[in-house]
């Protein structure tokens, strides 16, 4: 069972995003690519056990400052394994003081059978700033004739504004996938779904 943290602060330092602050506790990891011309500082959330079972709690904390610009992306495909009852967490946050623009954009979450995921993504943006974040679950590997019968999903979101709740929303799948995953209401057969959230003054 893994207990991980992640912390990645961004600050604006005469026009130029710089990182200010950096925590990381196993199984994760960021790591820093070198960025090409006009692209934002960017940082690369590397999961090292190479996938998460039940019982593993992550918290990831992402904060850019006011007028800074910054970027997370995922390294590889998160793999969420069977569990025998117990849940994975996630608990993600991302803050974006006055001015700045902050962006999490992970590759997809992919669900074994009888997996179990509790994920929560809390927003908060202050005036100004420009959030845009995303996830997307893929059940099971298609290509490798995988299907997901039961478990649980149950992915959160909740986009703060000035210190208010604006929008909240949340998918919830447990147990009988089969008929989920069919019905017309559900996901009518599809493998994969994703929600992406862009939070801006003009938006």
């Amino acid at each position: 069972m893994a207990s991980g943290r992640a912390e990645i602060e961004f600050v604006d330092a005469g026009g130029r995003t710089r990182l200010a602050h950096l925590y990381q506790s196993d199984p994760l990891r960021i790591l820093f690519p070198n960025s090409g011309p006009g692209e934002p500082e960017t940082g690369t959330l590397v999961t090292t056990s190479g996938g998460l079972v039940g019982g593993d709690d992550l918290t990831i904390e992402i904060r850019c400052g006011a007028g800074a610009v910054g970027r997370i992306v995922g390294q590889a495909a998160e793999k969420i394994y069977r569990s025998t009852g117990a849940d994975v967490r996630i608990d993600m946050s991302l803050v974006a003081a006055p001015g700045s623009w902050l962006e999490w954009l992970p590759q997809e979450t992919i669900i074994f059978d009888t997996a179990r995921l509790r994920r929560r993504t809390v927003v908060e943006a202050a005036p100004g700033a420009r959030v845009l974040a995303g996830e997307i679950i893929v059940l099971g590997r298609t290509a490798m004739g995988e299907s997901v019968t039961g478990g649980l999903i149950h992915e959160a979101w909740d986009v703060r504004r000035d210190d208010r709740l604006i929008w909240a929303d949340a998918v919830h799948l447990d147990d009988n996938f089969p008929q989920t995953l069919a019905a017309n209401a559900g996901l009518n057969g599809a493998r994969a779904f994703a929600s992406i959230v862009f939070v801006s003054d003009d938006a």
